[in-house]
């Protein structure tokens, strides 16, 4: 079985952060994804930044669990 890589990934001065997890435990994958942004608004200066981060975000979520048959 291939899993995404959990990853971390935060705005510049604290104005948002993406995790992302993956595990297998037994019979069983959990997947966990949380988005949280502290500014409502950004400057236009930002947005390369934010641009950046959601891609990042978009990304990581069109990644596939890969599940190899057993004997």
């Amino acid at each position: 079985m291939e899993l995404p890589q959990s990853i971390s990934v935060s705005l510049p001065e604290g104005g948002g952060k993406f995790v992302f997890s993956s595990a297998q435990t037994e019979n069983r994958i959990t997947i966990s994804s949380r988005l949280t942004l502290r500014k409502s608004s950004f400057l236009p200066e930002e947005y390369g930044q934010l641009k950046e981060f959601f891609d990042q975000l978009i990304a990581k979520h069109n990644e596939q669990i890969v599940l190899k048959k057993g004997n």
